[in-house]
C-alpha cells in the first residue's frame, strides 16, 4: 500500500510539473555601457579594439580610477585565475560605461520592480573569442554583487536561440523577471527569438541608455506588451 502511494506522488509530481509552462513574467534587456575609444592619426575617434594584454592593462588601470565596484571586477579576474581558468580579456568600458554599470545597480525600475518583482537571473553575452568584447559582462557585474547573483555567461552571440529555450524552459524563471546585458546589435534579433513583433530592427550605435523590455502571459508565453524604457541614470540621458 505504501508502495502504491509513493508511486502515485511520484506520478503526481513529475507528471504535474513537466506540463507546467515555465515563462517569466518579463525580460529586461540592456546593452553594455560606453566603450572606450582613441583617435586614429587623422584625428577622428573610432571604437577601440583592443589586443588581450592591453585591455588588461585598461581593466587594471580603471580599477584604480572607478569607485566602488571596479576593484570587486579586478577581484574576481584574479579569482577566476587563481583556480586555473584562464580569465577572457577584451574590449573594455571607459569610465562612463563603469558609472553606467554601477548605476543599474542602484536603479530601482531593475532592483524594486513593482510589476516584475526582483530579477532572479542575470545574463551576459560571453566573447566570442579570447579577445572579444568583455563589456557586457562588466556591464552587469556590478547588478550581480547588488542582487547576490551570478551572472550566466554560457552563451555567446552566436547562441542566442540557446538563451532564449534556456530561459523559457527552465522552472526556476516561471513568473519571474530575468535581466540580460547583451552585444547591441544582437539584441533585435534575441527580441525577436522571444517573439517581440513590435520591438525595433536595430539598435542604434550611440544609444546606451534604455532597456527594453518583454512582458510575457505567463500561461500562454506569448509577449503582451513591449516597452522601450529610459534608464535616467546619467547626465545627458534620455527622459523619455
Amino acid at each position: 500500500m505504501k508502495f502504491i502511494f509513493f508511486t502515485l506522488n511520484l506520478f503526481f509530481i513529475f507528471g504535474f510539473f513537466n506540463g507546467i509552462k515555465t515563462i517569466p513574467s518579463a525580460v529586461f534587456i540592456f546593452r553594455h555601457g560606453e566603450k572606450e575609444i582613441e583617435k586614429t592619426s587623422q584625428g577622428k575617434k573610432k571604437f577601440k579594439k583592443a589586443t588581450s594584454e592591453k585591455s588588461r592593462e585598461k581593466t587594471k588601470k580603471m580599477s584604480k580610477k572607478v569607485l566602488k565596484g571596479q576593484e570587486k571586477v579586478s577581484k574576481l579576474l584574479k579569482k577566476e585565475a587563481a583556480k586555473g581558468e584562464k580569465p577572457v580579456y577584451g574590449d573594455v568600458l571607459n569610465d562612463k560605461g563603469w558609472r553606467r554599470a554601477y548605476a543599474l545597480a542602484n536603479n530601482p525600475f531593475l532592483l524594486h520592480n513593482d510589476a516584475y518583482g526582483i530579477p532572479v537571473a542575470l545574463f551576459a553575452s560571453a566573447p566570442v573569442q579570447s579577445d572579444g568584447s568583455l563589456r557586457p559582462i562588466q556591464t552587469i557585474t556590478p547588478l550581480s554583487d547588488s542582487l547576490g547573483l551570478e551572472v550566466n555567461k554560457s552563451f555567446t552571440i552566436d547562441n542566442k536561440p540557446e538563451l532564449v529555450k534556456e530561459i523559457m524552459s527552465n522552472p526556476q524563471y516561471h513568473n519571474k523577471l530575468v535581466v540580460i546585458s547583451f552585444e547591441h546589435n544582437n539584441i533585435p534579433e534575441l527580441a525577436t527569438l522571444f517573439g517581440a513583433k513590435k520591438s525595433p530592427n536595430k539598435w542604434p550605435d550611440n544609444v546606451f541608455d534604455r532597456i527594453w523590455v518583454l512582458e510575457f502571459n505567463t500561461s500562454s508565453g506569448d509577449i503582451v506588451k513591449f516597452s522601450n524604457e529610459p534608464q535616467k541614470m546619467l547626465f545627458g540621458d534620455s527622459k523619455k
